[in-house]
C-alpha cells in the first residue's frame, strides 16, 4: 500500500522479527518485536512477511488518523483488494487498535 511521501522518502528500512528474537540494530534500519499471532506470516517472493491487515494495524504507531484512512481505503478498494473491511475489522479487535492518532 502507498504511504505518505514523507516516509517513502526516510531512508531506513524498518524490520520486525517474532519474539523472543532480538530486534534488529544496524545502522539504516529500524527494528521491532512483534508478537505474532497464527496466520500473521505470510511468504511472498521468498520473503516472509505479515499479512496486510496486521501490517495495517501497526502504521497505527506512524501514521496519522487521514493515512491510515487512506491506506485502509487502498487496502480494500483497489482493483483487487489486498484484504477486506472485515479483515480490517477483525485485525483491530485481535490487536485491541483503540487508540487513534489524532487528525
Amino acid at each position: 500500500m502507498p504511504l505518505p511521501l514523507r516516509l517513502q522518502e526516510l531512508p531506513v528500512l524498518h524490520v520486525g522479527v517474532p519474539a523472543p528474537q532480538r530486534a534488529l540494530r544496524s545502522a539504516g534500519t529500524v527494528g521491532h518485536k512483534l508478537q505474532l499471532n497464527h496466520g500473521d506470516l505470510l511468504h511472498r517472493d521468498g520473503l516472509r512477511i505479515t499479512a496486510v491487515a496486521r501490517t495495517w494495524c501497526d502504521l497505527v504507531t506512524v501514521l496519522d488518523l487521514e493515512d491510515l484512512v487512506a491506506a485502509g481505503d487502498y487496502i480494500i478498494h483497489t482493483r483487487r483488494p489486498l484484504a477486506s473491511q472485515h479483515e480490517l475489522k477483525e485485525a483491530v479487535r485481535i490487536y485491541r487498535v483503540g487508540a487513534l492518532p489524532r487528525a
